[in-house]
């Protein structure tokens, strides 16, 4: 019969080599977590630090997977580690990289690590510095281009999707546009001289003199100018146009009171 220190010893042998298993299979999991995510990588390296914890090195960026559960289940998460704007030294980035654009996102504003930040906090002036962008030059071989490395790509998806988004918001501003003249010319009976697309909520509508804001609504497109909802052709009548009509209803009244004294 084994005594307690026998079997204390055999146990911990046992527990050294349950744990390293676990930590291989993360760091495989990582590796091809991060290649499902971010792609073909030709120089990847993942090395096991804990069972849910892994150092991933690809094509020079460094990046710490870890094992996370939210209220979704678990999920690995890669952060990326880049150089403080400020000092200068490496630090893991605090949000995680979940699509290729992001990691270029990264690259590009780095922002500042956490003594920085901490120092900033004890400093009366308080002023931002700008970030340092990251400006990566392609390079190109005799007989056609080099292949791009993870981070070429990944600065080059975050511009893409910037791109994308850019576009986007373009082609809604100028659909709702497009709408707010439809709708303002079927309402009022007049036809718009020119229409300024301002953004997906909002447009602007010139016709004769008036200048009318258009903004979206969640059921419906109401005219504005002035702050006021616009329902007639009557209230597209400006600030000073209302108050000139005012005045001249109040003189008429006080010419009227004085005829019948």
């Amino acid at each position: 019969m084994l005594s307690l220190r026998e079997r204390a010893i055999k146990a911990a042998e046992e527990e050294r080599e349950r744990r390293s298993m676990i930590e291989a299979n993360f760091a495989t999991e990582a590796k091809k977590e991060f290649q499902k995510r971010f792609g073909e990588v030709s120089d990847l390296d993942v090395k096991p630090i804990t069972p849910s914890m892994a150092k991933v090195t690809a094509d020079g960026l460094s990046f710490t997977a870890k094992r996370e559960c939210t209220e979704c289940g678990e999920h690995i998460r890669f952060y990326i580690e880049v150089k403080c704007s400020e000092c200068g030294k490496m630090f893991t980035h605090s949000k995680p990289c979940e699509t290729l654009a992001d990691i270029g996102y990264r690259l590009e504003s780095p922002g500042i690590c956490k003594a920085c930040w901490m120092k900033r906090l004890g400093n009366i002036t308080l002023e931002r510095e700008p970030l340092i962008k990251t400006v990566i030059q392609k390079n190109k071989k005799s007989g056609g281009e080099k292949e791009m490395n993870l981070r070429e790509k990944a600065i080059k998806a975050a511009k893409e999707h910037e791109e994308r988004i850019k576009k986007s918001k373009q082609k809604a501003a100028e659909k709702f546009a497009a709408r707010a003249k439809k709708e303002f010319e079927e309402t009022f009976g007049e036809v718009v001289d020119s229409v300024e697309p301002i953004s997906e909520n909002e447009a602007r509508i010139n016709t004769g003199d008036f200048s009318i804001i258009a903004i979206k609504k969640p059921k419906d497109v109401i005219m504005y100018r002035d702050l006021y909802p616009v329902e007639t052709l009557e209230g597209r009548k400006s600030s000073a146009e209302r108050a000139l009509e005012l005045l001249t209803k109040t003189l008429e009244i006080i010419e009227e009171e004085r005829g019948g004294e």
